[in-house]
């Protein structure tokens, strides 16, 4: 009998633990290969034994190929910063490793045999990941829409009918004159770019893609800085596609542009009315004014936010100015004619009165009516005032614009007072008060010449920075 030692016994023990590890890897290498039927008739694929689907089929480097059919873009969100698209992902690979079986080729041999779809779960395939996304759904109708097809190279190629909505960073300083810059970036999610090559199976055409959305579409490649995804550990490979989409401008420049610019044009017209015109000319530039600060109320409400102003704000707050600035040369006139109303000018026959009393009884005599009114007509038949005075009296007093003065508003004009004109600068009272009419029409063409030239040249400028801003942004990331 042999002797068992403590050494014997340790081994011993050691071969009880490793029998099942031992004949788990025996029965795997002997294991005859998994036959699965193809949708192809005669043709069959076989999974070998040892198949590890854990494993990548490659050893060097795994290709893996990718491709987006787009169909349509339902979605482009300014306030969640998303797209979504509909349209069909395609996954293209290698493996080697897989087996066929009764295989007949005709032609080029590049026919696809459509596999059976469950088979993806006992093989090999990408572990895919897509850089900002928020959700992939697979559509179905009776059952997902998908499939798994392979050729005799041994390329596998998965397609999934989809709707993927990812995260775009977007700016909004130049809306609506903004270009956005999506980028669908599709990579592995363990395996770094020693191991996994991603590369483009097709790019969609943008042709192709129906949208209703507010956006023209555009689609370029990735260029190479962007093919290369860099986080803590390691380099990533990544493939994928540069969705472009410039905003439509028809729908603003109709809406908002168009109208406060007509606005602002209408404001101009309260040059032409005289100022003594109060009602009418006031009505314009309040009613202008408000209009303008409502479309600035409702653009500020529906356009997505951004840090700063963004173009079109900036447009309907220089609109605003504008009007603004009429109403201020309009009320800086008002302001002249209430201090020289205050101050009347004195007239030659005026330091004669005394007293009020005096003056009504002047008022009486110049009356040849005695309508209790005083006319330009009445005024020349008494000789005692020159027609320049009498302008300037009727400019001056009457008040309610009626073309005749009553006797409150003559007492407020020809009442004595303090300092009466002297003879020496009478002549210069009654110039400043005829002059004043001119200087105000001189100062209204003034602004009516300004306003529009500065208008002008204020589009002129908009225009091309923003406009410039705009092709710049657009040519820089295609770049």
């Amino acid at each position: 009998m042999v002797k068992m030692t403590s050494r014997n016994l340790k081994q011993l023990w050691i071969l009880l633990l490793l029998a099942p590890v031992l004949k788990s890897e025996l029965l795997k290498k002997h294991l005859p290969a998994e036959q699965i039927p193809t949708k192809a008739k005669g043709v069959s694929m076989s999974i070998p034994g040892d198949y590890d689907k854990n494993m990548l089929p490659n050893e060097t480097l795994t290709e893996v190929n990718i491709g987006i059919d787009i169909k349509d873009i339902p979605s482009v969100s300014d306030q969640e910063f998303t797209v979504t698209l509909n349209g069909f992902f395609l996954v293209r690979w290698t493996d080697s490793r897989l087996e066929l079986h009764n295989l007949k080729f005709g032609g080029s041999g590049d026919e696809l045999i459509p596999v059976d779809v469950s088979m993806i779960e006992r093989i090999w395939i990408p572990d895919i990941e897509i850089l900002n996304l928020k959700e992939f759904k697979t559509l179905a109708v009776l059952s997902k829409l998908q499939g798994l097809w392979l050729n005799r190279n041994l390329e596998l190629i998965y397609a999934v009918a989809c709707r993927i909505t990812w995260i775009c960073p977007m700016t909004f300083d130049n809306f609506p004159l903004d270009v956005q810059v999506c980028k669908f970036q599709v990579g592995s999610f363990n395996y770094d770019d020693a191991k996994i090559l991603f590369r483009d199976e097709f790019v969609a055409d943008a042709k192709s893609i129906r949208s209703v959305l507010d956006y023209s579409v555009s689609i370029n490649q990735l260029s190479p800085e962007d093919r290369l995804s860099r986080v803590l550990t390691g380099n990533y490979s990544v493939t994928g596609f540069e969705l472009i989409l410039r905003r439509k401008m028809s729908h603003y420049i109709i809406t908002y542009y168009f109208p406060a610019g007509m606005f602002v044009i209408v404001s101009w017209i309260s040059f032409l009315v005289p100022p003594e015109s109060v009602p009418g000319r006031m009505t314009i530039l309040v009613t202008v004014f408000l209009v303008l600060v409502n479309i600035f109320n409702s653009i500020t409400n529906n356009i997505p936010k951004a840090e700063g102003l963004t173009a079109i704000e900036g447009f309907i707050i220089v609109c605003i100015i504008f009007v603004f600035g009429a109403l201020i040369e309009y009320a800086y006139i008002l302001f002249q004619l209430k201090i020289k109303t205050s101050k009347p000018p004195n007239f030659a026959k005026k330091k004669n009165f005394k007293t009020v009393t005096e003056v009504k009884n002047a008022f009486q005599r110049y009356d040849l009516n005695g309508d209790g009114k005083l006319s330009r007509r009445e005024m020349l038949a008494n000789d005692e005032f020159t027609t320049e005075e009498i302008e300037t009296i009727f400019e001056l007093g009457d008040v309610d614009g009626d073309g005749e003065l009553e006797l409150g508003e003559f007492l407020g004009l020809m009442c004595p007072p303090d300092k009466p004109c002297t003879e020496g600068n009478q002549k210069i009272c009654i110039e400043q008060n005829l002059s004043e009419k001119i200087r105000t029409a001189r100062m209204d063409l003034f602004f009516l010449c300004l306003f529009p030239f500065l208008f002008f040249v204020f589009n002129f400028f908009y225009w091309i920075l923003f406009l410039t801003r705009a092709r710049m942004k657009g040519k820089v990331d295609v770049e």
